[in-house]
């Protein structure tokens, strides 16, 4: 099966408000009035459903972060899942799973003028398998 990552007209202008999906994995800043972004200082692993791993689903779940002056995560909110036919309907639990791991997130917030400020950042979750489970 071919491996193409489709955005829909949707998804493309999320991910244009938040800029780039960094490859490495790095939370990507939205437009908002700061001068440094947030920066990502934890993750928590992020669980991955036996439902999903039954269904043998891969993919992305890029989810779009408000962050508070002190580095906590306000809302999240998926925006996009990529690759592999991944989807809620055939993935079952994997946007909660992402949704779930983005709430523990904690950044050093962003700033303005060396201050700390609200910022957003779109993050992406990677869902693969060990070759061992496909």
């Amino acid at each position: 099966m071919s491996s193409k990552h489709i955005l829909t007209l949707a998804g493309l202008f999320n991910v244009l408000l938040a800029g780039p999906v960094l490859a490495d994995g790095e939370a990507v800043p939205s437009l908002s009035a700061f001068d440094v972004p947030p920066k990502l200082i934890h993750m928590p692993e992020v669980e991955y459903p036996e439902e999903a791993r039954e269904a043998l689903c891969e993919g992305n779940v890029f989810v779009h972060m408000s962050i508070d002056a002190a580095g906590r995560v306000l809302s999240a909110e998926v925006v996009e899942m990529q690759e592999s036919e991944i989807s809620p309907a055939h993935c079952p639990g994997i946007d909660a799973s992402a949704l779930e791991a983005a709430e523990g997130c904690l950044f050093e917030p962003a700033t303005l003028d060396g201050r700390p400020v609200e910022g957003s950042v779109l993050l992406p979750f990677e869902f693969r398998l060990r070759d061992s489970e496909k």
